[in-house]
C-alpha cells in the first residue's frame, strides 16, 4: 500500500508540474500579440486556485541576493528587478483577486482575437468579421458576451465563470465589491476592444 501511495503521489506531482510550471519561460505573451496572454494567464490562474501553489512555489524558491550592483546598467540588477517585483505580485494578497478577474474578463476578448488570428491565417474576411455591426459581427458578438459577465447573476455560459470566481472569492469580499470589480475589469478591456477596432475604422484609414 505504502509503494502505491508514493507511486500515486509522484505521478500526481509530474501532472501538476506539467500543467502548470513546465512552460514556464516558452512562448512568453507580447502586449502586441493578444492571443499569447490566455495560455499564460490560464496556468497562473489555475496554479494558484489549486491550492494555493504558486504562492507557495514562489515562497519557497525566492532567495533575495546578498548583495546587488548599484547599476542600473546591471543586467543581474535587471533580473533581480523582475524576479523581486514578480515574487511581490505572486505572494501578496491581492494575486489570487488580480488573476481571477483577469482570467474570466479576458474570455470575450481572447475568443475575438483567436478568431481574427484563425480568420487572417486562412485569408478569408476578418476585416469584415470586424466591420460587422449585426448581432453576427466579432465585435458586436465579443460586446454581447461582456454583457453576459456583466449581469453574472444571470444564467448564461459566460456567467458561469463569473460564479465560480464568486464561489472562490466569497469569503474575501462582499458580493456588490465584487460586482463593482469584475465590472471594473470588463468595462476596461471591452472599451480597450472597442477603441482599437470600431473606433479606428470609423476614423478611416491613416
Amino acid at each position: 500500500m505504502g509503494h502505491d501511495v508514493e507511486v500515486a503521489t509522484r505521478n500526481l506531482a509530474e501532472v501538476i508540474f506539467e500543467c502548470f510550471f513546465e512552460a514556464i519561460g516558452t512562448n512568453l505573451p507580447a502586449a502586441n500579440r493578444w492571443y499569447t496572454f490566455p495560455v499564460h494567464l490560464c496556468r497562473q490562474a489555475g496554479s494558484f486556485f489549486c491550492h494555493g501553489l504558486l504562492q507557495r512555489v514562489a515562497e519557497a524558491v525566492y532567495v533575495p541576493p546578498r548583495w546587488l550592483p548599484n547599476d542600473d546598467d546591471s543586467y543581474h540588477a535587471h533580473c533581480h528587478k523582475k524576479v523581486t517585483s514578480a515574487n511581490a505580485f505572486v505572494t501578496g494578497p491581492q494575486c489570487g483577486e488580480t488573476l481571477g478577474f483577469a482570467l474570466v474578463a479576458t474570455l470575450p476578448i481572447d475568443h475575438m482575437s483567436l478568431r481574427l488570428q484563425h480568420l487572417d491565417a486562412i485569408g478569408e474576411g476578418s476585416v469584415r468579421d470586424v466591420t460587422d455591426m449585426t448581432d453576427a459581427g466579432l465585435l458586436k458578438r465579443c460586446m454581447a458576451k461582456y454583457y453576459e459577465i456583466f449581469n453574472f447573476m444571470e444564467p448564461s455560459p459566460l456567467s458561469s465563470a463569473g460564479h465560480s470566481l464568486w464561489w472562490y472569492l466569497e469569503g474575501r469580499m462582499d458580493q456588490d465589491t465584487f460586482c463593482d470589480m469584475l465590472r471594473r475589469f470588463c468595462v476596461g478591456l471591452s472599451a480597450m476592444a472597442w477603441a482599437r477596432l470600431e473606433i479606428k475604422r470609423l476614423r478611416g484609414p491613416n
